[in-house]
């Protein structure tokens, strides 16, 4: 297997000081990997040091080329790797835009009940009161809103020291 270093991965890992070696060992000997289908990209974990990453990479034949690297915890590769993780389902979103509505399908099925969550967003739920899907009106004021607030948060947060 041939490791192909793209510019930013070899910038990233200088600036955040990940060892290229250390990676290049991750991505041809790790065995805990996993297909990330948002992305359709697999995933490769390993530790660089001390720290937990994932390396996202693309593959063609014997040549593997990583996008980006990022320190992890166990609790978050639990949670991307479960039932409903963003590296199990592919979610398919659509976006109307003269109508600034997103939908997010989760699931394929009949919708037997919604529930308005908030102003402008309603689930959309199955028989079984499964999660089939998501609309939100005047999405890109939503998303806007909703990104800053949880960028500030997390920054907040590790600010704080809280690395988990």
């Amino acid at each position: 297997m041939d490791v192909v270093w793209t510019e930013y991965f070899r910038y990233r890992a200088a600036r955040r000081g990940f060892d290229l070696g250390r990676i290049e060992e991750i991505m041809k000997h790790s065995h805990e990997r996993y297909v990330d289908t948002a992305t359709d990209r697999q995933v490769a974990i390993g530790y660089c040091g001390k720290i937990l990453v994932l390396v996202p990479y693309e593959a063609s034949g014997d040549v593997v080329t990583p996008v980006t690297v990022h320190a992890t915890t166990r609790r978050q590769i639990a949670f991307l790797s479960r039932p409903g993780g963003s590296f199990m389902r592919k979610p398919q979103l659509t976006y109307f835009e003269k109508e600034d509505v997103l939908h997010l399908v989760v699931s394929e099925g009949p919708e037997a009940q919604s529930v308005e969550l908030s102003p402008n967003i309603t689930v959309e739920l199955n028989d079984k009161g499964e999660l089939i899907g998501i609309e939100i009106l005047k999405a890109s004021s939503f998303l806007r809103d909703t990104i800053m607030e949880s960028v500030q948060a997390k920054l907040l947060s590790v600010g704080s020291g809280d690395s988990e």
